[in-house]
């Protein structure tokens, strides 16, 4: 038993529609709901979800784009990174897509070509070549924003 959440969002990471249900959460098993059939607002491009356990306790969460990500016309913006040991920490004021981040030192993330949420502070820890956690050095990102404005797609 558990609860499951929605919410669609358009490219800036504006809230269009949001629904939350309780609901039997199955291993591997699917469940058509009124959210996922119902008519979808033209401006939306992401689909957020978190299931949770009816302890509370965090089940999946994840972000993914409705359609291919390179249709989107995404906003170049800047994010905001902080290197620490064993990782680095992210924010943006706006919808990243496809955020990739690149380490000055030798190792890898553990998660890199995701989707940054507006307002969300994300932590991404990062492994030497020894599997341990590791500092990154200097720490650069792009995303598929950066990459549209250098093509001069709009």
């Amino acid at each position: 038993r558990g609860s499951m959440s929605w919410a669609l969002l358009d490219l800036q990471g504006d809230t269009l529609r949001t629904l939350e249900l309780k609901t039997d959460l199955m291993a591997l098993g699917g469940r058509d709901h009124p959210f996922m059939t119902s008519d979808v607002p033209e401006e939306a491009a992401v689909l957020v979800w978190t299931l949770r356990h009816e302890s509370g306790g965090l089940s999946d969460r994840g972000a993914a784009t409705l359609k291919r990500p390179s249709l989107y016309d995404w906003s170049d913006v800047d994010v905001r990174i902080e290197p620490a040991e064993g990782g680095v920490w992210l924010r943006c004021d706006t919808l990243v897509c496809g955020l990739r981040l690149v380490a000055s030192e030798a190792g890898r993330f553990e998660d890199n070509g995701f989707i940054l949420l507006p307002g969300e502070k994300r932590w991404v820890g990062f492994v030497g070549p020894d599997g341990q956690p590791a500092s990154p050095g200097v720490v650069q990102s792009v995303h598929l924003g950066h990459y549209q404005s250098v093509s001069g797609r709009p």
